[in-house]
């Protein structure tokens, strides 16, 4: 040994002459030739320690003669009971390095040391009890066994790896305070990787105080591991136990991790700047992606071109994203694929709108596993967008995302069977969906479950009570539409006691930050449904909704000033506002125009004007514009007289614009203002039957204007569903009849004087259309 020290401080200090007598040669030990050269001196001398010391030199060469020949030194030596050859001999045969793994020559070679209590023989069986080997098979408990007993012995790897095995439970108990005990006991030797370890068991919530996690990072970190400096980023970002978040500190171990290469870090520090949101911040992050993207890095460059897609923080460029995202589709990079995806789908100039493109970039996105990809596919094939419709692969999709455990998903799943079309309405399957994602603490469920007890849908019939109390929990949490829901709930009453002053709250709750509240607040000062009109505080309301983006809002306030009870001193100021917003093309402004028309308060060519209108617009696909022509067509207006033929070719020829269960209200309609036929009654009734449940009560409610006798045949078919009424059906009101109908009236919260007003007084013809929607239409409830 005294023989190969001196010969590696010659090749340290001078030329391999020292060692070789080779003048010529002036490498240092630095170099591989002079340690081979000596090493090879050393060992043709018959020095073990040189020849186990050749034999790992050789292995780095990673030739097969290298390898064979560095197989035979240590085999030599192992021979003679060399215990550090033979745990070196041992390993190759474990791994399967430089010569066929064999575990069971591994195990031969390693008992005999191991029953000595040597700490490598013993830790060598640990590691390969542990994978297991080719004709040894895996048994972690035993592996177990032998990191105790090296662990016995002080040795520091056979702590470590007994303490990973406690703290996962694998082959012993979980113990984690023994573990943290071993883990200390090696972490004094300044191991950041331990340090890291024990500072993720407090980060991680296993033993408590979280912050005890940072001086062991803190340490770690002192040693210049980038990883130890990431975890502090996260941990002064996010905060973590008792010591809060400081974004300074974050920002500042971010830098010092990324200015070490750390790829990692300079996303997460480019993330924490787009944050921010300054235009300094900005500018660096985008620095950061980009020089990320420059290194062929994938996750910079993908970030960097969904930003660009979606014109977030930076400027829409569709090109630049393109030339980010077509070399790494091209390695068949999901989340690149995905983004594609996205810029074919949605229209970014210069790069055209081809959603067929878009959705052959999310099929091969989805055939690699991107759950995105999937869900957008899903809803692509749902819709028949880019292609043929396929409902039951898209609801496949959808389900394969939500039950890897996206919450979103549930709720696209659940509003994909609540609405039908090419899926069969599913409305229990889709309220189960919709609670799971309440429970994964979105809380758009509480809402979705909200509007579907609120309507009913398919088989489970409306529940407004229970709507209420989903709309409550989420208007806790501060979501605007669950307050608007309510306030409008606590006007009517409906499953709520009536409160105006409660709906006032809510709205007003939620009108900071949004259009619909404020336009909602504005209708309730301008149509004095509740109390005295108020101009000011209307035109107040209204104008907020156009800040907030909702450009309709100044044609309805139009509407509501040229036809409500404003319209005395301001009808004028109302047309004005609905026809500057048919000028200007805002979507909806000529259907109202059109109403009014039909009302004959916008000049004197009142129906005929509204008729071209409308038509105009339907046209255009105005499935809203097609609604009122056919109401136009049944009932006349504004000196145009009904049109029945007109009504019923108009549905023929332009029925496809509607969805169906608007298709069957229509039609239901048709038949209604026709003569009182039992045959057209019996019509109207099917139809009534098929109608969505939140359609119910505008239904009854538009009978009872436009047929009696029609309204009365369909409360007689309903209550007789519900087992209320056991007469004829036969549209008439006898007293058998009447008396059936004001006891179901009587049935709800309605008050007894309306229902004592009789069954053709429009407010009794209000109650019952609630108490009809009420009722069980052959639902469950859950």
């Amino acid at each position: 040994m005294r023989h190969l020290s001196i010969l590696f401080a010659l090749c340290m200090i001078s030329p391999v002459a020292a060692a070789t007598g080779d003048e010529t040669c002036a490498v240092t030990l630095s170099s591989p030739d002079c340690v081979l050269a000596a090493l090879e001196t050393a060992s043709a001398q018959g020095n073990p320690s040189a020849k186990v010391e050749l034999a790992q030199q050789l292995l780095k060469v990673g030739t097969p003669a290298s390898a064979e020949r560095a197989v035979r030194l240590l085999s030599g030596v192992a021979e003679r009971g060399d215990a550090w050859a033979t745990i070196l001999l041992a390993n190759l045969y474990r791994q399967g390095e430089a010569v066929d793994q064999d575990g069971a020559k591994a195990v031969a070679l390693l008992e005999p040391l191991a029953k000595a209590n040597n700490a490598g023989a013993l830790t060598g069986l640990g590691e390969l009890y542990l994978a297991g080997a080719n004709n040894t098979p895996k048994d972690v408990p035993l592996a177990a066994a032998y990191f105790e007993r090296a662990a016995n012995t002080g040795d520091m790897w056979g702590k470590f790896q007994l303490a990973s095995l406690l703290i996962d439970g694998q082959g012993v108990p979980r113990d984690i305070g023994r573990a943290v005990g071993l883990l200390e006991e090696v972490g004094k030797g300044g191991d950041p990787w331990v340090l890291i370890t024990l500072g993720d068991l407090y980060a991680k919530g296993l033993v408590q105080p979280a912050e005890r996690a940072i001086p062991y990072f803190e340490e770690a970190a002192a040693t210049g591991n980038t990883a130890a400096l990431t975890r502090l980023a996260q941990a002064y970002q996010d905060g973590l136990g008792a010591e809060g978040a400081d974004r300074g500190k974050s920002v500042g171990f971010w830098e010092a991790a990324a200015a070490k290469g750390d790829s990692f870090a300079s996303v997460s520090l480019a993330r924490l700047l787009l944050d921010d949101g300054s235009e300094a911040s900005v500018k660096r992050a985008v620095n950061l992606l980009d020089d990320g993207a420059a290194r062929g890095e994938a996750w910079p460059a993908t970030i960097l071109a969904d930003l660009l897609i979606r014109g977030d923080k930076v400027p829409h460029d569709a090109q630049r994203a393109l030339d980010l995202l077509t070399p790494l589709a091209g390695e068949d990079n999901p989340a690149a694929l995905t983004l594609l995806g996205d810029l074919y789908v949605k229209w970014v100039a210069p790069i055209a709108s081809d959603p067929a493109m878009g959705r052959d970039y999310y099929e091969q996105a989805a055939a690699l596993g991107e759950l995105g990809a999937k869900n957008k596919l899903g809803l692509m094939l749902l819709a028949g967008t880019g292609g043929a419709i396929d409902a039951e692969r898209g609801l496949k999709l959808l389900r394969e995302v939500a039950e890897a455990g996206d919450g979103w998903a549930k709720i696209q799943l659940g509003d994909a069977l609540t609405q039908g079309g090419a899926v069969g309405v599913d409305a229990v399957a889709a309220r189960d969906y919709y609670k799971r994602a309440l429970d994964q603490g979105i809380g758009a469920g509480a809402v979705k479950l909200g509007l579907l007890y609120l309507n009913g849908a398919g088989t489970l019939r409306a529940d407004p009570a229970k709507a209420a109390e989903y709309f409550e929990a989420a208007a806790a949490g501060g979501d605007s539409l669950a307050r608007i829901q309510l306030a409008l709930m606590h006007f009517e009453g409906r499953g709520v006691a009536k409160d105006v002053g409660r709906s006032l709250e809510l709205l007003g709750d939620a009108a900071p930050d949004s259009a619909w509240a404020n336009g909602i607040l504005g209708g309730y000062y301008a149509d004095g449904r509740y109390e005295q009109p108020d101009y000011q505080k209307a035109k107040g309301f209204f104008d907020s909704a156009v800040r907030l983006g909702d450009a309709s809002a100044r044609f309805r306030f139009g509407g509501l000033l040229a036809s409500g009870p404003l319209a005395a001193e301001h009808r004028a100021e109302g047309l004005e506002l609905v026809r500057g917003a048919v000028a200007q093309g805002v979507p909806g402004a000529a259907v109202e125009m059109a109403r009014l028309e039909m009302m004959g308060l916008a000049g004197a060519e009142g129906g005929k004007a509204a008729e071209g209108r409308l038509l105009g617009e339907v046209r255009r696909d105005d499935p809203a514009a097609l609604r009122l022509l056919l109401q136009l067509y049944r009932a006349g207006g504004g000196g145009m007289p009904p049109s029945i033929a007109k009504a019923k070719a108009s549905l023929d020829q332009y029925g496809n614009l509607l969805p169906p269960e608007a298709a069957t209200f229509e039609s239901m309609a048709l038949y209604a203002a026709g003569p009182p036929t039992l045959t057209a009654m019996q019509s109207v009734g099917d139809r009534f039957g098929q109608l969505a449940a939140g359609d119910v009560t505008q239904a009854v409610q538009m009978l009872f204007w436009s047929n009696k006798n029609a309204y009365v045949y369909v409360l007689q078919q309903q209550l007789k569903k519900a087992e209320r009424y056991g007469g004829t059906l036969d549209g008439r009101l006898t007293r058998s009849t009447i008396a059936a109908f004001n006891a179901a009236c009587r049935e709800g919260d309605a008050e007894t004087q309306v229902c004592s007003m009789g069954p053709l007084t429009p407010d009794y013809a209000v109650l019952m259309s609630k108490q009809i929607a009420s009722f069980d239409r052959g639902g469950t409830v859950n």
